[in-house]
């Protein structure tokens, strides 16, 4: 017999017992009111249970000779008035029977079906003893490289980290959350009233959805109601090293929203980017465009609520699994995909938003999140930037377990930055000899880096061991100019200003050697520049890598990208998506370096608006400067140039005036 029809005939026992239960409880109930009415006639009782007495006669008839030495004495037959004491002994006849005995049919058949229920239940056993056998794999699991384990372990993910209130209430106590709460007090009962109503109208409020276990990011009763828009996740594979690759999708209404979005990004209209937020209150393109533009008119508060908003959507369309898989740093995330890459861009930019508030732990949290997503490629180069949050939120020892480890020792190698960084944990962690050792082995290696950051210290004269070295290579100028931004944050104090000097003056550097397999700007290091938005930086990027960027919100996305659906859309007459030339003579591929323009441009005219009166502050020899940094930034053709510095210079314009514009209306508002 197959176990499917095992599992059947056990199904139909059951449901045979359950009946039989129900009807005994039945036959004790009626039994209690045949007691209080004893007296009654036999002609009120219903056909029901007349049916019942009969049914139980035959059956005590038929089990009474399996049960020979429990026989009662025979009873001669009693008129109606007395069936009830008959019937009442019978239950307690029947009571006295053992639990556990099969119930039998009446008849001929009674003896085979016996037998057969015996078998039943000699292959039911034997069916639940296989069971645990046939859950085991017919093929032995493949041993997981110990290299892999290790770096799962390393790069596993607390979401408690993840949350910039956790941090913050621990640095300033809930006294400082409570008083940004009673400042956002106002805009909460603005909105009650709208809560209310969505309350009364029967749609699900906000607030039922952020009660949800967000792993990103805790939901505020203040962001508007909406749902995800269309965005969800789904699993790709399960990998031999146990890895679980995951995507995120669109739907087909998520995708004509981000085609709306790109119109919006090519009319080069702000407005027409906030009035599709305002309809789409929860899309992740727009929602990053948004927080870019708050960020470049300094509202950097406004900045990360929209970023976040961002994450809280991305938290709650997740996989049942990813949870468990990034707490264990079994998660990984394609960059080949643009759905997946506007999550690693999401978070960069929060990343960097967190910089400035001063969570570092936050921000090291989430840029381990980064890396753990691709370890082996690292697409956004986060390894240039994870040494400065693992030391300004004193996670030493973790960041030197990632350093140690087979998987990420030839990997960072050739970054002076993971070195130098790595040698002040060991300073930190109470380890000197190591502390020297790796710090004289990275001076020895990289001596201009070493140079860079005395002369940031301002400390002179620099030890002649490291004197006059220079990087000798673009990728060197880079991680040189780089350390610029952390290098008074990390190594401005005493013990870490002696420690370098002291060791500076016993390294031995030799020649500076270059190797082309190791000193070139790899794409995803240019990647990291253009989101740290650090103009000398970006200045010493390779032309080709700045030419070929198109949007802020995907910056130099990889060749080999997987496109799921198509994103054209409607632009203007004879513009097209691709590099070329439109009927107005201004490339139609180069609509990210105009972004760019704007995005440099916002500060000049900000601040030629508030002194009109200077030739110089209105930004007039700057226009000039950053109008040819453009034209420089164009992919070669045949485009005109003079047409092209003519269109600049009135989106220069055009920002002044509307800066202006809202100068003015500021300046009627006070009054």
């Amino acid at each position: 017999m197959s176990s499917r029809a095992l599992r059947k005939v056990q199904r139909e026992r059951e449901e045979q017992k359950r009946l039989q239960k129900a009807q005994e409880e039945q036959q004790d109930e009626e039994e209690e009111s045949d007691d209080e009415a004893s007296s009654a006639p036999a002609v009120h009782k219903g056909l029901f249970a007349m049916l019942n007495e009969d049914d139980e006669e035959d059956e005590e008839d038929d089990d009474e000779p399996q049960e020979t030495p429990l026989r009662a004495d025979p009873v001669p037959e009693a008129p109606a008035s007395n069936k009830v004491g008959a019937k009442k002994k019978k239950k307690k006849k029947k009571k006295a029977k053992a639990e556990p005995e099969a119930t039998t049919q009446s008849g001929p058949h009674s003896t085979a079906t016996s037998s057969q229920l015996d078998e039943i239940d000699l292959a039911l056993q034997a069916l639940a003893m296989e069971a645990p056998r046939r859950e085991e794999p017919s093929e032995p699991a493949k041993e997981i490289p110990p290299e892999t384990v290790e770096i799962c372990r390393l790069l596993s993910i607390d979401s408690q980290y993840l949350h910039a209130t956790n941090e913050m209430r621990r640095l300033f106590g809930r006294a400082a959350l409570e008083n940004d709460q009673d400042e956002e007090q106002g805009a909460g009962d603005r909105n009650r009233a709208r809560r209310a109503q969505q309350q009364n109208q029967g749609g699900r409020n906000l607030r039922s959805i952020t009660l949800r276990k967000n792993p990103f990011i805790h939901g505020k009763e203040e962001w508007p109601p909406g749902t995800s828009g269309g965005l969800s996740m789904e699993l790709v594979e399960k990998r031999d090293d146990g890895s679980v690759e995951y995507r995120f999708v669109h739907s087909p209404a998520y995708q004509d929203v981000q085609r709306q979005y790109l119109a919006c990004v090519e009319s080069m209209d702000p407005n027409r980017i906030l009035e599709l937020l305002h309809y789409n209150p929860y899309h992740i393109a727009t929602l990053f465009q948004a927080a870019e533009m708050a960020k470049h008119h300094r509202e950097h508060t406004r900045s990360r609520d929209l970023l976040e908003r961002a994450l809280f959507n991305y938290g709650r369309v997740i996989h049942s699994s990813f949870s468990k898989n990034l707490a264990e740093g079994k998660t990984r995330l394609s960059f080949q995909r643009p759905e997946n890459r506007e999550f690693w861009l999401i978070v960069q930019r929060y990343v960097s938003n967190l910089s400035s508030l001063g969570t570092w732990r936050t921000a090291y949290e989430w840029t381990k999140l980064l890396l753990s997503l691709d370890p082996a490629e690292d697409p956004l180069g986060t390894c240039v930037m994870f040494d400065q949050y693992a030391l300004r939120s004193r996670q030493y020892q973790p960041f030197l377990d990632l350093v140690n480890s087979e998987f990420f020792k030839s990997r960072w190698i050739k970054f002076p930055n993971i070195q130098t960084s790595a040698a002040l944990a060991y300073s930190q962690t109470q380890q000197p000899q190591l502390a020297r050792s790796t710090l004289k082995a990275s001076i020895e290696t990289h001596p201009w880096f070493a140079t860079r950051i005395l002369q940031e210290l301002d400390i002179s004269p620099l030890p002649p061991p490291i004197w006059g070295h220079q990087p000798a290579s673009p990728l060197n100028a880079l991680l040189s100019e780089m350390i610029r931004l952390s290098a008074r944050n990390v190594w401005n104090t005493p013990e870490a200003t002696s420690l370098l000097v002291e060791v500076a003056h016993t390294a031995q550097p030799g020649p500076a050697t270059i190797d082309t397999a190791h000193h070139e700007i790899t794409a995803n290091l240019a990647r990291q520049v253009l989101l740290l938005d650090e103009p000398p930086l970006i200045a010493l990027l390779p032309r080709s890598m700045t030419s070929t960027m198109t949007s802020n919100s995907d910056p130099i996305p990889p060749e080999d990208s997987i496109i799921s659906y198509s994103t054209d859309a409607p632009g203007p007459a004879g513009a097209t998506n691709n590099v070329q030339n439109t009927p107005s003579g201004i490339p139609g591929g180069s609509q990210g370096a105009f972004d760019r323009l704007i995005d440099l441009m916002l500060p000049f005219v900000r601040r030629g608006a508030a002194n009109p009166g200077n030739e110089a502050g209105r930004g007039l020899p700057v226009d000039g400067i950053i109008a040819e940094d453009i034209l420089a930034m164009l992919p070669p053709g045949d485009w005109d140039e003079e047409e092209t510095r003519n269109r600049i210079n009135e989106l220069i314009e055009n920002r002044r005036a509307a800066v202006e514009e809202d100068g003015s209306d500021e300046h009627s508002d006070n009054e």
